[in-house]
């Protein structure tokens, strides 16, 4: 993965990669390429990745992958620094899959940080996979899309979101357009905030080696 996890290109410069599965001229996307590439490419059929700003949906999209970043603490990990950003979530290659590999690990666990934060009868959803495969009537299904944030993208790509967009509605789907305010504040907040916990954890390690 990228060193230290810190870029959304997923090039580690000491190791010379990993590239994108289907191109050497490409990044593969991170910082949690490793892991999506490793599924890509058909080393595993799961990996496990690790999500502060992006990193297992970015590489799950450019290595054709699919991602699941899990709510925050929904997914039990040993995190050194009890991070507030980090979340963890499982690389397959199709949804199907990722349902599976979170069913078997999105379960509290006692006596663990989330489950604290969480508190102790906080009667977490039970993860499941029932219905998955019922999509023929989706008319209880609300999406809700930003267009403005939607439509930011290269003419191929919204041509072909909006194709699938087309299809769910054709299903029965209701779509329904939102606003999500102060995203540019949000990201800003998120950047020094992420920034500053990686600068805490690595200041450590860094005066306990010298």
């Amino acid at each position: 993965m990228t060193e230290g996890g810190v870029t959304p290109l997923g090039y580690n410069v000491h190791y010379k990669g990993p590239f994108s599965p289907y191109s050497h001229n490409h990044y593969s996307g991170g910082s949690s390429s490793g892991s999506a590439v490793a599924v890509a490419t058909g080393i595993v059929p799961i990996a496990i990745g690790f999500d502060g700003g992006g990193s297992i949906r970015i590489p799950a999209s450019m290595s054709g992958v699919h991602g699941l970043g899990g709510t925050f603490g929904r997914i039990p990990f040993n995190n050194r620094t009890e991070s507030t950003m980090i979340k963890a979530g499982p690389f397959t290659t199709n949804a199907f899959d990722a349902g599976i590999v979170y069913e078997v690990i999105a379960k509290p666990l006692k006596d663990h940080f989330y489950s604290d934060l969480y508190g102790k009868n906080s009667n977490l959803p039970i993860p499941h996979t029932h219905g998955f495969h019922n999509i023929q009537d989706l008319s209880d299904v609300r999406i809700g899309i930003y267009p403005e944030w939607f439509n930011d993208a290269d003419p191929k790509v919204t041509e072909k979101c909006n194709e699938a967009i087309l299809h769910l509605k054709s299903r029965g789907a209701q779509i329904i357009n939102i606003t999500i305010p102060h995203l540019q504040i949000m990201s800003l907040s998120h950047g020094i905030k992420i920034i500053s916990e990686f600068a805490l954890g690595f200041d450590s390690d860094y005066h306990h080696n010298w």
